[in-house]
């Protein structure tokens, strides 16, 4: 079982990343146990930029893999709570855009 979930240490994960790692982050959460071919279609990346920024990811421990016949990705508690964070994010960005214009 993973851990309790620092907010000072999603933060700073999240802050690291780029446009490209928070798409595949979206992605899987979207379609949770993803293969590298699903990432590709769903991102529109090309496969070594995906399976690079997996990696990083992986090693930033946002994404485990999930071993079987095809290889699966999943997105760990704190990948979760990041991309929570942004859905907030965006939804309390997009009222107040939405209250301004009014």
């Amino acid at each position: 079982m993973e851990g309790c979930v620092d907010l000072m240490e999603i933060m700073r994960r999240y802050q690291e990343m780029n446009a490209i790692r928070l798409r595949l982050l979206l992605a899987i959460y979207a379609r949770p146990r993803s293969t590298l071919d699903d990432l590709e279609q769903l991102t529109g990346l090309k496969r070594n930029a995906t399976i690079s920024n997996l990696r990083v990811l992986e090693a930033h421990g946002l994404v485990a893999k999930q071993r079987g016949r095809k290889m699966r990705y999943r997105l760990t508690l704190m990948g979760e709570e990041i991309v929570k964070k942004i859905k907030t994010a965006k939804a309390t960005q997009e009222s107040q855009s939405s209250s301004v214009k009014s």
